[in-house]
């Protein structure tokens, strides 16, 4: 009832019915994180069906969206405090297409990537980002593309193998996120990419490969000639 008293004035001329309402669960003890989860990504995933079946225009999807990106920005101080985690020393690429219309959900993923002390590169500013180039000339731990379209498939699928060829880092883990993949999980190989997640079980899983690759390099024999010691 409340997503939909919410729901409902996102779609109104005027902002304070929406803002009002997230007041209003928040002084009662909802946490930001399920603000986020429970609230404002259901509503953008809402937005862009209203889009796919005509119930709502261009601007009107626009208009919406937008409050959602400014929620998500006013809260971001907030969601982060919620854990105090410290520092993580990883850094994570977040991009997509540059015509992607799909972009709320890469920027609730920055912030839960932020929010476990993760340096976060794109996010809310994916687009325009050449993620071939960035890999190639700055270290990353973990690449994450959004996709929205089967159209994109192919793209992104070329793009993660010539990441792999050119990546600064040798060991690089390339997430994947969207719906395509929540609805088909084998997508994730055809790409090349090596897991999918939500945005908030996100890093634990990107740290959880992360640390298996390092269990499993640091447990390999020295090859024939090379110093163990070193």
């Amino acid at each position: 009832a409340e997503f939909e008293e919410f729901f409902g004035h996102l779609l109104e001329d005027h902002e304070s019915g929406f803002v009002e309402a997230i007041h209003r669960m928040i002084s009662r003890g909802l946490s930001i994180e399920s603000i986020y989860l429970d609230l404002l990504v259901p509503s953008a995933v809402r937005m862009g069906q209203r889009w796919v079946d005509d119930c709502s225009d261009f601007v009107a999807v626009t208009v919406a969206v937008g409050r959602l990106q400014a929620l998500l920005r006013q809260y971001s101080a907030d969601f982060c405090a919620e854990a105090a985690r410290p520092p993580a020393g990883r850094r994570i690429l977040l991009a997509q297409p540059d015509d992607e219309t799909h972009m709320f959900g890469l920027s609730v993923v920055a912030e839960f990537f932020r929010r476990d002390g993760w340096d976060v590169v794109g996010g809310v500013a994916g687009t325009g980002i050449d993620p071939v180039q960035r890999v190639r000339s700055e270290w990353f731990d973990v690449a994450g593309i959004s996709v929205g379209s089967e159209l994109k498939l192919t793209w992104l699928r070329d793009r993660i193998e010539a990441m792999r060829q050119y990546s600064h880092n040798p060991d690089l883990v390339v997430m994947v996120g969207g719906p395509l993949f929540s609805a088909d999980p084998s997508r994730v190989q055809w790409v090349g990419a090596d897991l999918t997640s939500d945005a908030g079980s996100a890093p634990a899983a990107a740290d959880r490969i992360l640390s298996d690759r390092a269990r499993a390099k640091s447990s390999r024999p020295p090859t024939a000639g090379s110093d163990p010691l070193r």
